[in-house]
């Protein structure tokens, strides 16, 4: 029989070949598991997306989790989860409002030198600013927000009305349809104790020519705050708008508004697509505008989401991988657009999808992201936050005056800023 012989050189190539493959397995298997948490009530495909990364990045796997119906709920989970030094999380989704109070607890991983300038420059700079605290960059922005008054366009045509610009024309179409038509409602805004309250409620606040908290001052006791929560208070008392508390999440504002019950109604972009799916009964007879005001400017409170690293992971090399790919233009523009979504990154606002979807009103929201309002910055901001949610509560409840409950919440909140 005749034996096989085998050159020297080839069996030591074959060897280096395999303690290759060997050190490649045992570097990627078993794969790194990333953790995150999102919304509930969030309409992204996370499934999906978790598959599209997992494809691209075949040794790291991305279990995103859901929890809480709001920015409230899904801020406790986070805080009563991490520390500085731990976190069952490696990534954070982040509601823009959270970055300094995240950031001042250190639970952020600082971002400013992991990300270039040239990165960033698709990005809308409002939402790269929000990302940052005491000049670092602590999130990723995924996508943006802004608030809008949608209406029944139809309805407005019907009986010969312009959309309206300023708060007096709000109320008399409003009151005017609710008569001539039997609809239930004029105006639904979100009325009930979480962050949405608060983001609508800086918009009428600013449409009277007030603040909340500006240049280490604090506005709710003043003459234009008193306006504000009177405004809101009227719309509940004349039943133009429902009860305080009467609907318990943002779907069934939008329900209500689908089954014709609401002339208006103050949401979020995302409400654009789903009002105008081919099951929705008001498809096409629905327009939006900016938040109106006393004087016919452009107003809406920004808002939006991103991701940020869990300072305490130690997966930071994959969660840096993670976060640029979910933010990326491909991502935004697959997972996005098709729900309504605003993309932080500038470049998608000329996609041919953006288009098809807001058509000749592209134009009115990138002006109103442009000058929308900014919640304050500060790290005490939850805690501001609830402060002014339980006294709007007592006011719009009528528990007690308007006066009464914007002097406390004024009160309240200099106390906790230490301000005088």
């Amino acid at each position: 029989m005749k034996r096989l012989f085998f050159n020297p050189l080839f069996l030591s190539v074959l060897a280096i070949i395999q303690i290759v493959i060997l050190g490649i397995v045992f570097l990627t298997w078993p794969p790194v598991t990333l953790r995150l948490v999102v919304t509930s009530t969030s309409l992204i495909d996370w499934d999906n997306l978790a598959k599209e990364f997992e494809a691209k990045h075949p040794n790291i796997r991305l279990d995103i989790q859901t929890g809480g119906d709001n920015s409230d709920a899904l801020h406790d989970i986070y805080i009563k989860a991490i520390t500085p030094t731990s976190s069952p999380y490696d990534l954070i989704y982040l509601d823009i409002i959270w970055i300094p109070e995240f950031a001042a607890k250190g639970l952020l991983m600082d971002l400013s030198q992991e990300i270039s300038q040239t990165e960033l420059a698709d990005f809308n700079l409002g939402d790269i600013e929000g990302s940052r605290f005491q000049n670092k960059l602590y999130r990723l922005p995924f996508h943006g927000d802004i608030g809008l008054l949608y209406y029944r366009k139809d309805l407005l045509n019907k009986f010969g009305y312009q959309p309206p610009k300023t708060f007096p024309e709000l109320l008399e179409i409003s009151e005017s349809v609710q008569h001539k038509t039997g609809i239930t409602w004029g105006y639904i805004w979100q009325s009930r104790v979480y962050e949405g309250l608060v983001a609508m409620f800086i918009e009428v606040l600013k449409g009277y020519g007030g603040f909340w908290i500006e240049n280490g001052q604090v506005g709710l006791d003043r003459r234009e705050s008193l306006d504000a929560v009177r405004f809101l208070k009227m719309t509940i008392d004349r039943k133009i708008s429902p009860d305080f508390e009467r609907f318990s999440t943002d779907k069934k504002y939008l329900e209500k508004f689908q089954e014709s019950q609401a002339v208006f109604l103050r949401s979020w972009p995302y409400v654009w697509t789903q009002a105008n799916s081919i099951n929705s009964p008001i498809s096409g007879k629905i327009g939006f505008v900016s938040m109106v005001d006393l004087n016919n400017n452009v107003i809406g409170c920004r808002g939006g989401w991103g991701f940020g690293i869990a300072k305490a992971t130690n997966r930071d090399r994959e969660a840096l991988k993670a976060l640029k790919f979910l933010t990326s233009e491909e991502i935004q523009r697959k997972f996005l657009l098709p729900k309504g979504y605003l993309p932080s990154r500038t470049s998608l606002f000329t996609d041919p999808e953006m288009l098809t979807t807001y058509k000749q009103d592209l134009p009115q929201i990138i002006k109103g992201i442009e000058q929308s309002i900014l919640r304050p910055s500060l790290p005490q901001y939850q805690e501001a936050s609830n402060i002014l949610q339980r006294h709007l509560k007592d006011a719009l409840t009528g528990e007690v005056t308007p006066e009464a409950a914007m002097e406390a919440a004024a009160e309240e909140t200099r106390k906790l800023l230490q301000i005088k």
